[in-house]
């Protein structure tokens, strides 16, 4: 009993429902990207934020998390749709960029660079950027 109590103090907190559904759905858009997402670790994430939060009042976490997620995929498509030209895609890669790798720095178990991203993300940048006016 007494290593259950000492586990639950030392344990690290849970994300709220909402971040795991924006961390996972960005996850994702940067691993279409050329970083390395662990899909088993987005799984432990919303299970655990799940057990976490279910039953407190708080409401529906997988539905604040599908929400969250459905915010920040908005967020991204306006964004993209927002390129309109070389200029604009170098403005949007870099920002997309930052954000993977805030993201990689806060959640390194679900999602990092490999060897190959830098690699992988270069040819994606030349092969958008060749398709758009200068």
């Amino acid at each position: 009993m007494i290593s259950l109590i000492l586990s639950l103090l030392i344990a690290p907190p849970q994300d709220a429902p909402e971040d795991v559904g924006r961390v996972t759905f960005t996850a994702g858009v940067c691993g279409a990207l050329g970083w390395i997402v662990d899909p088993a670790e987005g799984e432990r994430m919303a299970e655990a934020t799940v057990a976490a939060n279910m039953g407190r009042g708080a409401g529906d976490p997988v539905a604040e998390a599908t929400a969250a997620a459905e915010a920040v995929e908005a967020q991204f498509t306006t964004e993209f749709e927002a390129v309109t030209d070389q200029a604009a895609f170098r403005t949007w890669a870099a920002m997309i960029e930052a954000r993977c790798d805030a993201t990689a720095e806060a959640y390194p178990a679900l999602l990092r660079r490999g060897t190959d991203t830098a690699a992988e993300w270069a040819v994606l940048q030349e092969r958008a950027l060749s398709r758009l006016q200068p």
